[in-house]
């Protein structure tokens, strides 16, 4: 069974409630992400398998990762540290589940100086979310230093790999592959953040809170640019977990109606908690009514550094400081919060309760944070360059934003060479794009991709070289006959020919007059050649995707 992020008394009830479902209702409320695990070689061993995505370490979303796996007999399960590292070659660990903690295996294997690891399930079942012992508090602390993807694999998978290894027929090679563990439908990405403003309720909500300053830059540039749509979200419980009146009115607000599930058992933080979470909500609401939805991130990353309970500054006056700080009304967001005494039912808040209860193909929530990038639930660690590449997953190839391509985010195969597309002297059709590349013919070609012919400009006649065209691979250049010089001109800009002073016997006004002339005719030129350009260009678009 795996840890999940609820570390307060109401949120440990309402998982124990979640995972004694039966087995079909638990499937269906809660999603485990998976990635993509092939077994390369030896051949006669080879298969695809698929793999839970652990909920710490770094996957590698939208990219692959391939290396030679390795299995150490001396301690199979990984829960103690490794006597010296692994053997040559090896990059990737196989370990056995048992014993000791899903991070631990990992925290092991990277000293050791595995680049992902493999955990092999000893029952066979199905695929769970291997997820964060809150409830250890020295086990979670090992979260932040693992940089390493982790993922689980069902007991069979587990088993080929290791009869691959046992038959002893040369390196036993297997595939990471995210590609596909986001959705990537279109050019914007949707993305939501579930989150307690709580910053003392143990490693979950520390990481939230570092989260939102580390992020805070990338999320209004994205948010501001017209490429993601983000929405925040609040985890709420009911009050009848609690074994008093007096508790559930200390820790749930609107008369008992909202929770937070990051409540102590004493009580100290829960309605502050709910008052807060809901002055989250109403910031976001009042700032995208303005069209300034991107502001909230810089609240949200505020509050979260000024405004902590363990400071003695968890309160309304704390937010409102930081919301004229930003030029927010404050009487607006004081608005839509309302009576926090009132036992009414608040629409925001009963929104939370319903997306936390109906979340369709994206499964429930039910560990905090979770952030949703289109319809999957992000796995892994929650930092800026993790979460970065999982909203550059999410975006239809070639549309990505340019941070996505940026080195340390972005492979770029072009550069490397990998790529199978079409060269040239110097010519390449391969262009760069976040989950690989794809090959499309450069400016001046034709062809698939793979195959690339030279467009000879001057056989087209819309070149409009005044005299001579040279054609140059992908461009063109015009000349002029003999007494004329070409004004303007570059590749594949035309220009004109005037006469030489004294070569052609032409008055000096005359030749004036042409200049002129020429000066326009070159202008127009270039203008009708940038046309056939870009229709040119929208054809071969239109013929790639037919």
């Amino acid at each position: 069974m795996p840890s999940l992020h609820l570390p307060s008394a109401l949120a440990l009830a309402f998982l124990v409630t979640a995972l004694l479902a039966p087995r079909g209702a638990l499937a269906a409320s809660f999603r485990v992400e998976t990635n993509a695990l092939r077994i390369k070689e030896p051949a006669s061993y080879a298969g695809s398998y698929d793999s839970a995505i652990g909920d710490f370490g770094v996957p590698l979303y939208g990219g692959t990762l391939q290396g030679r796996i390795g299995h150490l007999a001396a301690n199979p399960k990984g829960c103690s540290n490794f006597t010296g590292s692994l053997p040559e070659g090896v990059e990737i660990l196989l370990a056995i589940r048992g014993d000791c903690f899903f991070v631990e295996k990992a925290y092991h294997a990277q000293l050791a100086g595995a680049k992902a690891v493999i955990v092999a399930d000893n029952i066979q079942e199905h695929l769970l979310t291997m997820a964060i012992p809150e409830d250890r508090p020295d086990i979670a602390a090992l979260v932040p230093k693992i940089a390493i993807p982790v993922a689980l694999v069902q007991k069979d998978a587990g088993d080929r790999i290791q009869s691959a290894l046992a038959a002893d027929q040369g390196a036993v090679i297997v595939e990471f592959d995210w590609k596909e563990s986001i959705v990537h439908p279109d050019n914007r990405v949707e993305w939501e953040l579930w989150f307690s403003t709580n910053t003392a309720c143990g490693q979950a909500c520390s990481a939230t809170s570092s989260f939102l300053a580390q992020f805070k830059d990338s999320a209004v540039s994205l948010e501001q640019e017209g490429f993601t749509a983000f929405t925040p979200h609040v985890m709420l419980g009911s009050c009848s977990v609690w074994t008093s009146e007096e508790l559930c009115h200390r820790n749930c607000i609107r008369g008992g109606k909202y929770c937070s599930t990051t409540a102590s058992s004493t009580g100290a933080a829960g309605e502050l908690t709910g008052r807060a979470d809901l002055r989250h909500l109403c910031v976001h609401k009042v700032l995208n009514e303005t069209k300034k939805a991107w502001q909230w991130w810089e609240y949200a990353a505020r509050f979260a550094a000024h405004c902590r309970p363990e400071a003695g500054q968890f309160t309304t006056a704390c937010s409102e400081q930081q919301l004229r700080d930003l030029g927010v009304d404050t009487n607006a967001v004081g608005g839509c919060v309302g009576s926090l005494d009132s036992g009414e039912a608040h629409p925001l808040l009963d929104a939370q309760v319903r997306a936390q209860n109906e979340r369709g193909p994206m499964g429930r929530v039910i560990m905090l944070p979770t952030l949703v990038v289109n319809t999957n639930q992000y796995r892994g660690r929650l930092n800026n360059a993790g979460v970065l590449r999982a909203l550059c997953a999410g975006f239809a190839e070639g549309t990505e934003p340019p941070a996505c391509l940026n080195p340390g985010v972005n492979v770029d195969e072009c550069t490397q060479g990998v790529d199978t597309c079409w060269k040239e002297n110097g010519f390449s059709a391969c262009v760069d794009t976040f989950r690989g590349y794809v090959c499309h013919c450069p400016e001046g070609w034709i062809g698939d991709g793979y195959h690339c012919t030279d467009i000879d400009e001057c056989a087209t006649e819309l070149h409009n070289c005044e005299q001579v065209c040279i054609n140059t691979p992908g461009s063109f250049r015009c000349e002029c006959n003999k007494g004329y010089k070409l004004l303007g001109g570059s590749p594949g800009v035309p220009g004109v020919c005037i006469p030489i002073p004294g070569a052609t016997g032409l008055p000096v006004w005359l030749i004036l007059v042409l200049t002129a002339a020429a000066v326009v005719s070159t202008s127009v030129a270039g203008i009708t050649v940038y046309r056939w350009r870009t229709q040119h260009a929208m054809q071969d678009e239109i013929r790639a995707i037919m």
